[in-house]
């Protein structure tokens, strides 16, 4: 059980670091143009 509430909580930070990657990347090429 606790190994499996570490996973789920190391994928939700990931997702979390992803989503805000991709948000800098949005940003940037927004600010390109």
């Amino acid at each position: 059980m606790e190994y499996l509430q570490l996973i789920v909580i190391i994928s939700y930070q990931f997702r979390e670091i992803l989503i805000f990657e991709t948000s800098v990347e949005i940003l940037n090429i927004r600010f390109r143009k």
